[in-house]
């Protein structure tokens, strides 16, 4: 199994995507995932993708970086990239996943279903937010120009960055489809 997952992982770095019209049952399909990571990636972090098809014994986990991977997990716009050969004409269920190694906690940051019926490449991102001595950017204060803004007491701007990656990774996933 470690042999099949290390093949997949080189196949994800050295072939490009592939776009083909609709497949036909009994056919394959090339699923390309991709995963952009944003900001200083801390310790002790990994990330997977994991699908599971309709009628399969389980679902099979593609590691990006840290754990399962050889690959050290990066960020200031690292992009990690693995592919996968599958069955054309099957729902499919795909998570992308972060994994604290230190507290084996895995969080999901992004899952949609959808029916295998061609070469698709699927993109995420995800960011972490500034860490202590990493923002000097952000002036203490904002100006209050009575416009409104994302920023202030009580908003964490790391609060919003999974659900923000979800939106964006949701949009770009549909806008390549068409």
């Amino acid at each position: 199994m470690k042999i099949v997952k290390l093949a997949l992982l080189v196949m994800g770095l050295l072939l490009p995507p592939m776009v083909s019209a609709s497949a036909q049952a009994g056919d394959t399909v090339t699923k390309t995932f991709e995963l952009t990571l944003n900001g200083e990636v801390p310790e002790g972090q990994a990330f997977n993708v994991s699908y599971n098809l309709t009628g399969a014994d389980g679902a099979a986990f593609l590691p990006f970086c840290g754990r399962g991977s050889d690959i050290q997990c990066e960020g200031g716009g690292t992009v990690y990239t693995v592919v996968a050969e599958v069955g054309a004409g099957k729902s499919i269920d795909i998570e992308f996943v972060r994994v604290m190694t230190e507290t084996e906690t895995a969080e999901t940051f992004l899952e949609y279903t959808e029916t295998l019926d061609s070469d698709q490449t699927y993109s995420a991102a995800y960011t972490f937010p500034a860490t202590a001595g990493n923002d000097k950017d952000m002036p203490d204060q904002l100006p209050d120009t009575g416009a409104g803004g994302l920023s202030g007491p009580g908003l964490s701007v790391g609060g919003l960055a999974a659900p923000l990656a979800i939106v964006l990774a949701g949009c770009y996933a549909a806008l390549r489809r068409r």
